[in-house]
């Protein structure tokens, strides 16, 4: 993967979230890209967040981005990994989840398996903190130009931390 767009499938507030902090912290928003259904919900992300680009089809989001953040409801999260599946097995990108309560072999299942997942507890932004757990498939990802640290033995499927920031406003 050579580009550097983020797109986040779903436009809820996890993605504004995410979103706004990526932008507060110097990220081009014209290299993030959000995947909304609601034309309302589109039409709200675009003034609240000048310059990232909205799309209506998860598929375009999909096949542009680099990292692809599913931020959707869990009870929808299966439909919509069925529905980039051909997308993202052909464009290969990494995998986030931000989805409360589901497991990273059944994101991989739903996507056809063989992509990087990483799954991530994401603390509201007003907190200055989030636990990530970064998980990894028990093969390597394939095409994919890096994969998780050589360290890692086979065995381990994840690793879990804290993130607090050094400074905040």
């Amino acid at each position: 993967m050579s580009n550097d767009y983020i797109g986040f499938i779903g436009g809820g507030n996890m993605t504004r979230a995410i979103a706004a902090g990526l932008i507060e912290g110097k990220y081009p928003a014209e290299d993030l890209l959000i995947a909304e259904p609601a034309i309302e919900q589109r039409a709200a992300l675009a003034r609240d967040l000048p310059g990232v680009i909205i799309e209506e089809s998860n598929d375009d989001v999909a096949r542009r981005a680099g990292t692809v953040v599913l931020a959707v409801k869990p009870q929808v999260m299966r439909l919509v990994c069925e529905g980039i599946a051909d997308t993202v097995q052909k464009a290969r990108p990494l995998i986030v989840s931000v989805a409360a309560g589901i497991r990273s072999v059944d994101i991989d299942s739903w996507l056809g398996g063989g992509l990087a997942i990483v799954r991530v507890m994401h603390s509201p932004r007003c907190c200055g903190s989030a636990q990530a757990d970064f998980t990894r498939t028990s093969a390597p990802p394939k095409n994919r130009r890096s994969a998780p640290p050589a360290s890692w033995p086979r065995s381990a499927m994840s690793y879990r931390s804290t993130v607090t920031p050094i400074s905040t406003r």
